[in-house]
């Protein structure tokens, strides 16, 4: 009598463990299943002349779209639309195209504004970049590493450009830095070796600090293009530009 109990308990604890292991796996393939819809919306196809499978997602303000990286896209040159889904491509995100060392030529939308920390850091095989003219931001080691870049315009619109933006790009000779921009980070051209000219369009107002709250700052003289590449990758590379 004891051992048909214990066989009928060791039955019943058997069928509950199976009972719980299955109720955790339906859970997790439930949340599985939320997500690969989610990613789903995030890869639909661009509308207009984009790169085939590049993984876009609705911002926040779901009037526009963040491209986030290569999904399923492959080859060496890729084309950020302008246009998913009807709305606009405003933003390159985060560590979106990172260490993509295959990728030799990016074109990114003119609708853009942001380009996001990392966007395409150790991007190692990119020849030249156009950053578009709408860009308002780039972010922190947005283009670190992007040692073949030979030369850089900073457009006009862009406000601020972040720590290690363009560190150790080795092959960059020139940078043009646009009317409009008011902050440079800290070693935004450290390790730029082959920099020899840097010019600010717009010479007047700007300091440099140690200090991010500008704190301590002392005025520095943007006149010279040969003077500044000097200054932004060694000097004082481990300053806070700002005007």
């Amino acid at each position: 009598m004891k051992k048909r109990l214990l066989a009928l308990l060791s039955t019943v604890a058997v069928i509950l463990c199976f009972s719980s292991m299955f109720s955790a796996c339906f859970e997790r393939t439930v949340i599985y299943s939320d997500k690969a819809k989610e990613s789903e919306v995030a890869e639909d196809v661009s509308d207009n002349n984009g790169t085939r499978g590049l993984k876009y997602i609705l911002n926040e303000d779901k009037e526009s779209y963040t491209c986030t990286g290569l999904g399923t896209a492959s080859g060496t040159a890729i084309t950020i639309a302008s246009q998913c889904n009807g709305k606009p491509v405003t933003a390159v995100g985060k560590s979106a195209f990172s260490s993509c060392y295959k990728l030799t030529s990016i074109t990114i939308a003119e609708s853009v504004t942001t380009i996001g920390d990392y966007a395409f850091q150790n991007c190692t095989g990119i020849l030249s970049i156009k950053i578009p003219d709408k860009v308002t931001s780039i972010g922190e080691w947005a283009f670190g590493r992007c040692s073949l870049i030979e030369s850089v315009i900073i457009p006009d619109n862009v406000k601020s450009v972040g720590d290690g933006a363009f560190a150790y790009c080795t092959f960059l000779e020139s940078v043009t830095v646009g009317s409009g921009v008011e902050y440079i980070g800290l070693d935004a051209f450290i390790g730029c070796s082959s920099l020899s000219g840097i010019n600010f369009k717009d010479n007047e107002g700007w300091k440099v600090s140690r200090y991010s709250d500008m704190s301590q700052a002392e005025n520095i003289d943007v006149a010279d293009p040969a003077v500044n590449a000097g200054n932004l990758k060694n000097d004082y590379c481990e300053f806070y530009w700002q005007r």
